[in-house]
């Protein structure tokens, strides 16, 4: 699934209204450019038109009607029935429903409603491959496997488990000493980079259109002052802006970006980012990264609040308590939005900007760093997307639908930048519900 924004042009006026806007934010705050829901309904309208927007709408009306039918545990995890096979949105914007053809199952299923959808057979069902997702996760230890990601492929109806050395030889070794099953196939893999150890500045060939509410980097260089500093008044932050990290006897740790809105058991408001930044990122392994404790400030180094969890196994991702006064500006109030692939997102890194991009895989687990480290990340989200040093821990928005107004807003989250790899890269996304369960936070 690539249905970048950049594969229409936007028509003349609307790049002209948007650098018109761009500019005069601009000479207000370097850093400063911000979108309104007006112009992500405008910007789908004028790169895919009205079909497929109308489609994508319907599409996401049904998936939520889809989730509201489907039982829940106790755990709150959905329960998805034997003759469910998955469901992806395609290049058209239209829902497509997987359903397993085996002639033991009922003929009639609850997706006989949903008479719009696009429906499709499949061997294995939703909850099949979704236990092979967590039978790997669990049997696949570190990088002795030679397995650099896998992922539940809902296109093709299968895990896809990707080597970093491939052969014949490699493949029936991880079936003898991992898993052997028909649901399993292989591809090629490489080592999935975390953001801060990315060397190849994307910009030199990223495609300046999946930018199209860009912003101007913020520096790279450290803040000036040898420590934070405390002043007042307390500045606004907004979600995508640059901060760096300060440890006592260790001095600026680098930059990352801010991510979404939470807060924890106590109330007190703070946002999320990734905890994959250290002085010596070659270093990195499971132990590294940042720490409770560590000092937050914005990109001037004025101090904004302090690292209360941080976690670099299985997530990437801290959690930030803001100092009190402290404003945090988002699209909001957010909600968790159900993903799926084929839904859009909106990126926000101090170091790309905005960039817009739908989701290819919602299901993946990942070694990520250099391969000494062994450092993994479950239940990933994957997109097509270019992420440039520094965008880690901003913010990656669902595009959703208003369904009073029937356009298009930003009111949810898919969680947070963290890393990326390939020729164009793909990003890596920590899920923002996984976050949440991890540290007990709540939407903000």
């Amino acid at each position: 699934m690539n249905k970048l924004f950049c594969k229409l042009t936007l028509s003349a006026v609307l790049v002209g209204a948007l650098l018109i806007f761009n500019g005069a934010l601009i000479t207000a705050h370097p850093n400063a450019v911000e979108i309104d829901d007006s112009m992500i309904h405008e910007y789908l309208i004028e790169s895919f038109g009205y079909e497929f927007v109308e489609n994508y709408f319907q599409a996401k009306e049904m998936v939520s009607e889809l989730y509201d039918g489907l039982p829940v545990s106790r755990m709150g995890d959905v329960m998805y029935p034997a003759y469910f096979g998955g469901m992806y949105i395609n290049d058209d914007g239209e829902l497509v429903i997987l359903q397993v053809t085996d002639a033991t199952l009922n003929e009639h299923t609850t997706l006989d409603t949903f008479e719009d959808a696009v429906f499709k057979s499949a061997e294995f069902s939703y909850r099949e491959l979704n236990a092979v997702m967590d039978l790997l996760n669990w049997r696949i230890n570190g990088s002795e496997a030679n397995a650099s990601a896998w992922s539940l492929d809902v296109i093709n109806n299968r895990v896809v488990v990707q080597l970093i050395n491939y052969g014949a030889d490699e493949i029936a070794e991880f079936r003898n000493t991992i898993l052997d099953s028909p649901m399993v196939i292989f591809e090629e893999g490489e080592v999935v980079l975390l953001g801060g150890e990315q060397v190849q500045d994307v910009r030199a060939f990223a495609n300046p259109q999946i930018t199209p509410f860009n912003m101007p980097p913020f520096s790279t260089t450290r803040p000036s002052a040898n420590q934070p500093i405390i002043q007042n008044p307390r500045p606004h932050i907004r979600t995508g802006d640059q901060i760096w990290f300060y440890r006592s006897g260790r001095g600026w740790l680098n930059h990352l970006s801010v991510g979404y809105r939470a807060s924890n058991l106590d109330g007190r408001l703070g946002f999320v980012s990734a905890a994959h930044r250290d002085v010596q990122p070659g270093l990195l392994s499971a132990r590294g990264g940042l720490q409770a404790g560590d000092i937050v400030t914005n990109h001037q180094g004025i101090r904004i609040g302090v690292v209360q969890r941080a976690q670099l196994q299985g997530l990437d991702a801290v959690f930030v308590v803001t100092d009190a006064g402290v404003v945090i500006n988002s699209h909001g109030p957010l909600t968790y939005d159900g993903i799926i692939v084929g839904q859009l997102v909106l990126s926000r890194g101090s170091q790309s900007g905005y960039q817009f991009a739908t989701i290819s895989n919602a299901n993946t687990s990942a070694l990520v760093g250099n391969p000494l480290s062994n450092i993994r990340i479950d239940q990933g989200i994957r997109a097509d997307i270019n992420l440039i040093d520094g965008d880690s821990g901003g913010v990656v928005y669902t595009v959703t639908v208003n369904p009073t107004t029937n356009m298009a807003e930003i009111r949810g989250v898919a969680g947070i930048n963290i890393a990326g790899n390939g020729f164009p890269l793909q990003g890596l996304f920590s899920r923002a519900d996984a976050i949440n369960r991890a540290f007990s936070l709540r939407l903000r």
